[in-house]
This record gives C-alpha cells, sequence and structure tokens, in this order.
C-alpha cells in the first residue's frame, strides 16, 4: 500500500485497509482528524508577528544559547544538500534555525522561521509533532506528513531532553523531500544529545563530569554528562549518561551507588589528569572514561 492510496482511504474512513501504512504515522493522522483537523488545512506558511517570535526568543533564550554551536555543526555536515537545522521547543514552536542563507528551495525558509507551531494540534503530522508525543527518534517524509502543504518535506527530529529527563524540545533537520530517503537520523539523534549534555553542563553549582564509553578501539562514541551536588547526590543527567549508568527520571542516586571509588578520589584523579580523561569503574564493572570540560 504506497501512501497515496494510503491517503485516499484513509480520507474514506478506511482504517482498516491500512495496515500498510507506518502505526506512528497512522496514529498522528488519526489523532489529526479527531483534532477537526483536514489533508487541505493551511497552517506552515500562514503570517508570523515579530511579537511572537521576540516572546518566544526571549523566554528560550538559554535554551537556544546552548543549542546554536551544535545545531552548526550538525547543519555542515550535509553541507549543499540544502538542509535547514531548527530547535523546536516543547509546545512545538520553532525557535531558531539555521539554513543557507537564500535556500534553492523557498519552502524551507518559510517552514521553519521561527515562530511557526510544527505541533500536532497545529500543523497535523511531523517529524517534531511524532518526537512531542511520544519521545522518540522519528523521520517523517513526504505524503506521511498529515498536511498537504508538508508534503513537499523530509523531516528527521530527536527529543531534548533536560538533566530532570523531562523532554523539552527538538531537534529537527528538513529538506526538500527527494523521493527517496532521506532521512539522516544518526547525525540528528547525537547532535539532539549533544545539546542535552550541554544543558546538564549548565545546572548551577554542580560538579560535572563526562562520561563515555568507549569501542574497542577506544573511540568515545556514547558520551553522557553528569551533574553531583557537593554531598555527592546526583542532580541531573543527559539521557545518554542516564542509558550508560541505567538511571530512571525519579531516581534519587549518590555517586557511590554508581562508581567503585568514592567521588573525592574521582574529583582528585580528574585534577591531576587536567584535561585528559581517566578510567572510571561502575559498581557493576563497566570500564568508562571521565573528564571534565569539554574534552573528547
Amino acid at each position: 500500500l504506497n501512501i497515496d492510496e494510503a491517503r485516499r482511504k484513509f480520507a474514506n474512513g478506511e482504517l482498516g485497509q491500512l495496515a500498510g501504512a507506518r502505526n506512528s504515522i497512522l496514529e498522528s493522522w488519526i489523532r489529526c482528524r479527531e483534532s477537526g483537523l483536514s489533508f487541505g488545512d493551511n497552517a506552515i506558511f500562514n503570517p508570523i508577528t515579530r511579537a511572537r517570535q521576540k516572546r518566544l526568543e526571549d523566554r528560550n533564550h538559554d535554551f537556544i544559547a546552548r543549542s546554536t554551536a551544535d545545531m552548526e555543526r550538525l547543519f555542515s555536515v550535509p553541507r549543499g544538500a540544502h538542509w535547514a537545522v531548527s530547535l523546536i521547543d516543547a509546545e512545538g514552536y520553532v525557535i531558531k534555525t539555521v539554513r543557507e542563507a537564500m535556500p534553492a528551495f523557498k519552502g524551507i525558509e518559510m517552514a521553519f522561521r521561527p515562530g511557526v507551531n510544527l505541533g500536532e494540534a497545529t500543523a497535523g503530522t511531523t517529524g517534531p509533532a511524532c518526537v512531542l508525543a511520544d519521545g522518540k527518534l522519528a523521520v517523517v517524509s513526504g505524503q506521511e506528513h498529515f498536511l498537504d502543504e508538508a508534503g513537499e518535506f523530509t523531516c528527521t527530529s530527536a527529543p531534548i531532553y533536560d538533566p530532570q529527563a523531562r523532554l523539552v524540545g527538538v531537534l529537527n533537520a528538513s529538506r526538500r523531500f527527494s523521493g527517496g530517503r532521506d532521512g539522516i537520523p544518526v547525525p540528528v539523534m547525537l547532535t539532539a544529545q549533544a545539546i542535552g549534555n550541554n544543558l546538564v553542563r549548565a545546572l548551577p553549582g554542580a560538579i560535572v563530569i563526562d562520561i563515555a564509553c568507549p569501542l574497542d578501539t577506544g573511540e568515545q562514541t556514547v558520551r553522557g554528562s553528569l551533574a553531583i551536588n557537593p554531598a555527592g547526590e546526583i542532580i541531573g543527567a543527559s539521557q545518554t549518561a542516564r542509558l550508560l549508568l541505567g538511571l530512571g527520571q525519579d531516581d534519587t542516586v549518590h555517586f557511590a551507588e554508581l562508581f567503585a571509588e568514592p567521588l573525592g578520589v574521582t574529583i582528585d584523579r580528574l585534577r591531576a589528569a587536567r584535561h585528559s580523561r581517566i578510567a572510571l569503574t561502575t559498581q557493576g564493572g563497566l570500564q568508562l572514561f571521565a573528564s571534565t570540560g569539554d574534552t573528547h
């Protein structure tokens, strides 16, 4: 069942025959229709007031500041392929976009202006809308988008979590849909994780330790950040750090419960190592690398 046929059947109410559609997409389509949206509605290219843009910029100033450098690095990876990299807040609003100064595809310039709402209730099924609905990486391409006007795009979207594991936004990369597999999930996911690490490092009064799990080659491919108070309690952690250490959202944990040596010893070793990494073993025997600052 191709996507054009799926849209026709959905419009005719033939939900039982849509087994070929991806479940997450179909579930979003159903929610869109239940909220009163139709395929032909317009939302993405409507005018945006400067007052809305300013209000969103002011409200998200710190979030934008801690995301921009990594967004620019992501934008440089597929340079020349006409991508736009956008930061979206938890309400679905675009708050920052990095793109070509004069994009070849004008739709990119309009659809990802700060102030555009790409949330499901407004813009239907989009990459950011799917992430905000279930907190998972999403690739939405072409006519998988609910609104006809969004059918020219492909969107790769990844969740951004704050130090308390709350979903606070979405990182999205979009370009004109080529008709093929246009998603770039790994670079977008890794960049979203890097932004999450930045949010942990920004916690005031915290001791921040970066931890990484190497492959056999010794490369640090999985890297997260932990924020610890002077008493040794974990007060914030990026999603990557939580996955490495098995931390849940509501866990209250002390450093000594996670690692095989006291926090004081680890801090002394990090200071002695200056900007080099040190080996740090978990209570479960997993050997990680630890560092401070932006050491890779």
